[in-house]
């Protein structure tokens, strides 16, 4: 089991992948981290083929609100589905399955990282 921090930077996943803007990179160790190919790495998705990954968001996620309606500023990508992360959670990355955090705020997402590689 390894611990370790994991940032995703503000505004991280927040413009579209054809976008002229340049989009901020993730902030990560490159041993626990990998991209496989040119599609993935634009799109910024990461895998890990030998660990199980499990997220841990420390602070509440910024709300926006409109029209009685409420977005989630941060969300997470797990293969093909996005999950808005609306409270404080946990997030488990099964071993192998390509993800992505987005963090449409001004401000870093800080989570701690959990990694148990399966031998």
């Amino acid at each position: 089991m390894e611990y370790s921090s994991y940032v995703v930077p503000a505004l991280s996943g927040a413009f579209p992948s054809r976008t002229k803007t340049r989009i901020p990179c993730f902030e990560m160790n490159a041993n626990l981290t990998r991209i496989v190919s040119k599609e993935q790495e634009r799109r910024q998705l990461h895998y890990d083929p030998n660990a199980i990954n499990v997220f841990k968001m420390m602070s509440s996620p910024p709300v926006l609100m409109n029209n009685n309606s409420s977005y989630s500023l941060y969300a997470v990508q797990i293969a093909k589905f996005a999950i808005p992360l609306t409270k404080p959670c946990i997030v488990y990355i099964p071993k192998g399955i390509p993800y992505k955090f987005l963090n449409a705020t001004k401000e870093n997402l800080n989570l701690c990282r959990i990694r148990y590689v399966l031998t």
